[in-house]
């Protein structure tokens, strides 16, 4: 009898160690399949895609098809590229960019949603509250550089001066939430603040030729509308001699003089390590906390300061170099 029931105990782990091992390979050998919407087509959010795809590739190898999706600015094209992620049934989005999280934010129920480039999840997403958790299919990564250090490095670089003009897209509502935080900000560093609006591109340099006009400093938030219009900033600028400060780094190199930079490639992996964290370790994303960037650099335009006669402090790099 003892024989008899050792042979069978010894028959039941060997079963579950079958099935545990069988469950196991069943789960590495499954494909996920990835659906990407990227609502800007510029350097920045093709930086943030290109370091989710290669993490996920890095992690998955062969075991992950990923579809890249490009609305080119266009919302009603973030619609027809969300809804044929739904019928191909992918097993996660990424929302790359404000908008597209909001058009994800709108149609997508059930499958998990990564979104990245977005600057403010809560005002986005219009949540009450501020934790970083939506409670709902959708977690991610902010781009948002701390308004606070950005304070901190204009009253570095201009000790002296008073006056600072925010100017950015009236359409933009992730541009609004960096002006009013950084606004906050800079008031409590003893700025005088005042935002410049532009509805249309065509009406940039006329409003950023105002803002230079009537303040001391120019700053220019994550915006698309300014990168587009970089060139027509550059000569504003380069006129009216006022010291810019931008948001991002690739908006800096074309028109600004100084930022505080965040790697968006960086910000992407960061995304794609959250991805893993849901389909695989099975996380509840709708209790993942929104991640952000654990690293900024100080970096200057180096063309822009020689035509100023700007002279960076130590601790700045040049930006390309």
């Amino acid at each position: 009898m003892k024989k008899f029931i050792s042979i069978m105990l010894a028959a039941a782990v060997a079963l579950t160690a079958f099935a545990l091992c069988a469950c196991s390979d069943s789960k590495q050998d499954k494909t996920f399949k990835v659906g990407i919407c990227q609502y800007y087509d510029s350097e920045i959010y093709t930086e943030a895609t290109n370091g989710f795809t290669d993490k996920l590739k890095e992690k998955y190898g062969d075991n992950v098809e990923i579809t890249l999706k490009k609305a080119k600015g266009d919302a009603d094209k973030c619609d027809t590229i969300l809804d044929g992620f739904v019928k191909d049934k992918v097993d996660l989005i990424l929302a790359n960019g404000a908008p597209a999280l909001l058009a994800a934010a709108d149609k997508i129920e059930k499958i998990p949603v990564m979104a990245t480039c977005v600057h403010d999840f809560a005002s986005t997403l219009k949540l009450g509250n501020k934790s970083g958790v939506t409670g709902r299919n959708i977690s991610g990564t902010s781009s948002a550089v701390p308004p606070d250090a950005q304070a901190s490095m204009i009253k570095e670089l201009f000790p002296n001066v008073s006056t600072v003009a925010i100017l950015f897209s009236s359409k933009n509502s992730d541009s609004k939430s960096q002006s009013d935080a950084l606004t906050e900000a800079l008031q409590e560093n003893g700025y005088a603040v005042t935002a410049y609006t532009f509805a249309n591109d065509a009406d940039i340099a006329d409003v950023a030729t105002a803002a230079c006009s009537e303040n001391d400093i120019l700053f220019l938030p994550s915006d698309n509308s300014l990168i587009q219009s970089s060139e027509q900033l550059a000569g504003v600028v380069l006129k009216s001699r006022t010291p810019t400060i931008t948001s991002d780094e690739k908006l800096c190199a074309e028109c600004g003089l100084a930022t505080l930079s965040v790697s968006y490639y960086d910000l992407g992996t960061t995304t794609a390590n959250m991805a893993y964290r849901v389909l695989t370790d099975g996380e509840d994303i709708s209790q993942m906390k929104v991640e952000s960037a654990s690293e900024f650099t100080k970096k200057y335009n180096k063309e822009m300061a020689s035509s100023m006669g700007f002279d960076p402090p130590e601790g700045y790099t040049a930006i390309g170099e």
